[in-house]
């Protein structure tokens, strides 16, 4: 008996491609993709937000870096905040001075023509001064005081003042020690400076 010769299978049982562009798994693959990334957008939201909290929390201004004398940011970070914050404030204990260092005299007990001596603001505190002459066999001992000053407040300025102490003509290293007093008057700090005075007559 013979045998029956397969059929062939007709082309509509050969399966077909499914097209990927513009069908469900396409757009359910899109659904999926938004949503990652919309999650992933609410948590760099919320650790954004957390970290500026916790800025604000240690005081740290908006801005991270504060800038040195050489230009090089500074990062402000937990362990240095406190000392950046004490840094930007002005020290009230710290003394500056601003001053001409060559004093020229018609007279001892005459005002001088240049002496300037000044409290600049950033001081934050009054200040007063004395004048010293400098030995002439030790330069680093200090001698008799030729003027005393009175206080002098913030942002003032002493001029046209004269000795006290009688000098004949010529040319004297003197010292100036500046005071920096507190409310009560009492000496916070002090700082030296060298001047030459110059008597004429």
């Amino acid at each position: 008996m013979a045998s029956k010769a397969p059929t062939p299978k007709e082309k509509t049982d050969v399966p077909v491609k499914e097209k990927y562009f513009g069908s469900k798994r396409f757009y359910k693959h899109i659904v999926i993709a938004l949503v990652i990334l919309i999650i992933l957008a609410l948590v760099g939201v919320i650790v954004y937000l957390l970290w500026d909290r916790n800025n604000e929390e240690l005081g740290i201004p908006p801005v991270d870096v504060t800038e040195r004398g050489d230009g090089r940011g500074l990062l402000v970070t937990p362990e240095n905040v406190d000392e950046i914050r004490s840094a930007e404030k002005p020290d009230d204990t710290y003394l500056r001075t601003r001053m001409t260092t060559e004093w020229n005299f018609a007279t001892w007990d005459a005002p001088s023509e240049n002496a300037m001596i000044e409290n600049p603001e950033e001081n934050a505190r009054t200040i007063y001064f004395e004048v010293h002459l400098v030995s002439e066999d030790n330069e680093e001992e200090i001698g008799e005081m030729i003027y005393d000053s009175p206080y002098i407040p913030l942002g003032g300025r002493l001029t046209d003042f004269a000795l006290t102490k009688p000098l004949s003509a010529g040319e004297y290293n003197a010292v100036v020690t500046y005071y920096l007093v507190d409310d009560d008057y009492e000496v916070i700090t002090t700082t030296a400076v060298a001047v030459l005075i110059r008597v004429q007559n």
